[in-house]
């Protein structure tokens, strides 16, 4: 009988099929040199474990998955990305740590299937997004509906300005029958007293009016400098749909279609891939490893 080839690639790491799972190899599976006794591009190397409960070096494992074509483990081939199709993070872990097998610190390190959730990445612009929308709705203030809900809306308005016209003009009423009543009781005030009280008054007003507008400003500014730098970021958060957590394997798309499907760009996502090598531990992503 004729044997079926797989579809999916042989695996890049050594992998013995009746390992055992819990003893410790010095050597990182994936350079095949022990793990500590070199420091690629002056990083120390340390162990790292993967939802499946593989362990590798740190530099490697996390190198592997920012620039392979498929982000799988090296060694049984299990789905290493999110749902946003962005490689998964891995985890520190200490071998000398007793009594915790590699399952159990997976486990305890992953505790949802990372398939089904977003990447740090991903949530972090989704936030981002959030703060920039709640910004434009400061700025440009609430949006009027159409047709009668606008009309509505603008009676409603007018209705509370004549009130509050109503009100201001009882409130100077009162103020002025008050200071009358005042002055009669202690004495005519002098043009002089009346004009330091306009004038703080004014002053008063005027600061308030500042205030605001410089409030106004740096939110403005903000905004332009986030625009200028998130455009590109929140494209993917705001055009793409929710995509479902499905259980078959869907692969994700080559290095340089990283983050949503739909939208995915041509070319690497240097954004996502300066924040995947900025967690620890850190190292340097460089286009020349594409190729």
């Amino acid at each position: 009988m004729k044997k079926l080839k797989s579809p999916v690639k042989t695996s890049v790491a050594r992998h013995d099929e009746h390992s055992e799972h819990h003893t410790l190899d010095p050597a990182c599976a994936i350079c095949q040199v022990d793990v500590g006794t070199k420091s690629p591009d002056g990083v120390k190397e340390t162990w790292s474990i993967t939802p499946c409960g593989h362990i590798f070096g740190s530099v490697c494992i996390k190198r592997y998955l920012a620039i392979t074509d498929k982000p799988l483990c090296p060694v049984c081939r299990t789905d290493l990305f999110h749902l946003c199709s962005h490689p998964v993070l891995p985890v520190s872990y200490d071998p000398k740590k007793p009594l915790q097998s590699r399952d159990e610190a997976a486990q305890k390190a992953f505790p949802g299937e990372p398939r089904h959730g977003e990447c740090g990445f991903c949530q972090k612009q989704r936030l981002k997004l959030a703060r920039r929308q709640r910004r434009l709705e400061m700025l440009e203030g609430p949006s009027l509906g159409t047709g009668e809900e606008a009309s509505a809306d603008d009676q409603d308005e007018h209705e509370s300005e004549h009130e509050s016209e109503q009100d201001h003009q009882h409130e100077l009423d009162d103020y002025s029958s008050s200071s009358t009543d005042s002055e009669s009781e202690e004495g005519a005030r002098t043009p002089r007293t009346k004009g330091l009280r306009w004038a703080l008054h004014l002053a008063f007003t005027l600061a308030r009016l500042t205030l605001d507008a410089t409030r106004i400003r740096k939110m403005k500014t903000h905004h332009t400098e986030d625009n200028d730098e998130d455009e590109s970021d929140n494209m993917a958060a705001a055009d793409s749909p929710q995509l479902q957590a499905t259980p078959s394997r869907d692969l994700p798309p080559v290095p340089g279609l990283y983050g949503y499907w739909d939208v995915a760009k041509k070319g690497p996502d240097w954004k996502f891939l300066a924040w995947f090598d900025s967690q620890a531990p850190k190292t340097k992503t460089t286009a020349e490893q594409f190729s």
